[in-house]
């Protein structure tokens, strides 16, 4: 097979045919997306493809030849060789066949299998498929993982871009380590690693709590364990202590600890859609300054890169909400469910773009039954604000005396009251409970949603310009949210003040440039 790949001579023009061979039969270069009688490397990596014929067993094949850097660093060639070797020991009607592997004036190639067909993408830009095909592929490819699984293979790419639907109906997963997917050293992951490391991203996904935090942290260290060099658990990893930072202990060291993680997984892997996400989140942060279109920036090349991770879909729409992009947000958080319908923090966090938007009652009835199934600090908090919002003051008492004995201490908790107090006409409460929310004050990633209410609360009472200092520092603390400033009513006491005024056109100046951010 060699012998048949040197005759490309690795140029751009068709191949020549050679001595004895038809044109039809020599080598020819072609593209993926252009041709669909080859395998497509689409979403992979942008290496060519040939369509050669095997002299010896006279049989068409495929041959992608792989980026010359691999042949230039022994130990990645080293271990897509490896991979290689185990992938074609893999004998599977729904896994791409693997004939050969070598190196050719130094570029490595692999030769399998010649499909015809088209990737599924492909096929599905042509419109839904039918329910019964769409069950038969879902079962093909779920057959062809199971056999990679029992390998000790995981593919950890899974898009309609890395699957091909042959012409004969069937569905074939590619898994030649083209791609030189950072993970183990730079490969695929141990699947006992790989297993480890979904089980983080599911507590990940559960609303932010200590016991969802600190189970995925034991999750992604066992997995490091099987595999030190293993990049997603090293981001998995730098995520849950960015998390417990920005939401549980923000003076437990958690933030140094994560951008040092990320920090050693970025030099293994720079420009990995994960790693765009994880400095989305380092900067959107108390600590960070709260730098939103960095922020968003990096999301979207996360989602660029990814469009499958949800987490960089949901945390943006969440950025989102605090610049004020609110249909944006709920755009984010509907495509988070779409890819992942069990993603709780989308699920939790959507209800207040509609609380921003004013839509209290349809926030309430997204938000009741999820504080009622897991009842966490912020699902309670947000549940009573849409109560007082609704002038349901009992039943926002309730909520609040639930918080209180669940979450005693949490600052989100003293801004509540401070509200309840004022809208009950108890200035002397709700002035013990605003000084709580003051001398509470931490880089908790929730607390200018406690300064928001504070100010509203102290409007409410008639203190104007103490009002206008709890805005402004709620603003310049992460919530810079120009349509929640004008139309808040709680808020109308201040409408004329110069220095609201001057608050209020400043966050619209900013909301113009944050517009601009949405892809």
């Amino acid at each position: 097979m060699g012998e048949v790949y040197r005759r490309l001579r690795l140029r751009g023009d068709p191949a020549a045919p050679a001595h004895g061979e038809t044109t039809s039969d020599a080598l020819r270069r072609h593209r993926p997306s252009a041709r669909p009688d080859a395998p497509s490397t689409a979403g992979l990596i942008p290496s060519p493809v040939y369509r050669g014929r095997d002299p010896r067993l006279g049989r068409e094949v495929a041959i992608k030849v792989l980026p010359a850097a691999l042949s230039d660093d022994p130990g990645r060639l080293r271990r897509f060789e490896r991979e290689a070797k185990a992938v074609s020991a893999l004998n599977h009607p729904n896994i791409l066949t693997i004939h050969d592997i070598g190196t050719s004036e130094g570029k490595p190639y692999v030769v399998t299998e010649l499909l015809e067909g088209e990737t599924l993408r492909a096929r599905l830009a042509g419109g839904p498929l039918p329910a019964a095909c769409a069950v038969e592929l879902a079962t093909e490819l779920a057959h062809g993982l199971g056999a990679a699984h029992e390998k000790g293979i995981v593919h950890r790419d899974i898009k309609p871009e890395n699957l091909f639907a042959t012409a004969q109906g069937h569905l074939k997963v590619e898994l030649v380590p083209a791609k030189d997917q950072p993970g183990a050293g730079g490969g695929r992951a141990s699947a006992k690693a790989y297993e480890l490391y979904l089980q983080g991203r599911f507590q990940l996904s559960l609303d932010t709590t200590l016991s969802s935090v600190n189970a995925a942290i034991e999750r992604f260290e066992q997995a490091l364990a099987l595999d030190p060099d293993f990049v997603f658990a090293q981001l998995g990893l730098a995520d849950a202590f960015a998390r417990m930072d920005f939401s549980i202990d923000p003076e437990g060291g958690w933030f140094d600890r994560a951008e040092a993680m990320c920090r050693r997984a970025l030099t293994i892997a720079p420009e990995l859609p994960e790693g765009h996400y994880l400095r989305a989140r380092l900067l959107w942060h108390p600590r960070s300054g709260w730098d939103g279109p960095g922020a968003v920036r990096e999301f979207s090349a996360a989602i660029a890169g990814r469009p499958s991770l949800n987490e960089a879909h949901h945390f943006r729409a969440q950025v989102f909400n605090h610049l004020g992009l609110l249909e944006e947000a709920v755009a984010g958080f509907d495509r988070a469910l779409a890819i992942d319908p069990g993603d709780e923090y989308a699920r939790v966090h959507r209800p207040l773009s509609r609380y921003l938007q004013g839509r209290y009652g349809e926030a309430l009835e997204a938000m009741r039954p999820l504080a009622s199934a897991n009842p966490t600090a912020w699902s309670l908090y947000t549940t009573a604000l849409c109560q007082l919002r609704l002038s349901r003051i009992g039943d926002a008492a309730a909520t609040i005396e639930r918080l209180a004995r669940q979450f005693a201490g949490n600052v989100l908790l003293f801004a509540g009251k401070a509200l309840l107090a004022a809208l009950q006409g108890e200035p002397d409460r709700a002035q013990e409970q605003i000084a709580l929310v003051d001398r509470n004050r931490k880089l908790y990633g929730h607390y200018h949603h406690a300064q928001y209410d504070a100010g509203c609360a102290e409007a409410l009472l008639g203190d104007k310009n103490a009002a206008i200092d709890w805005l402004t520092a709620a603003a310049e603390n992460g919530f810079p949210c120009a349509p929640v400033f004008s139309s808040d009513r709680w808020l109308e006491p201040l409408r004329g003040e110069p220095r609201f005024v001057s608050l209020l056109a400043e966050l619209q100046r900013k909301g113009e440039l944050y517009r601009s951010l949405v892809p």
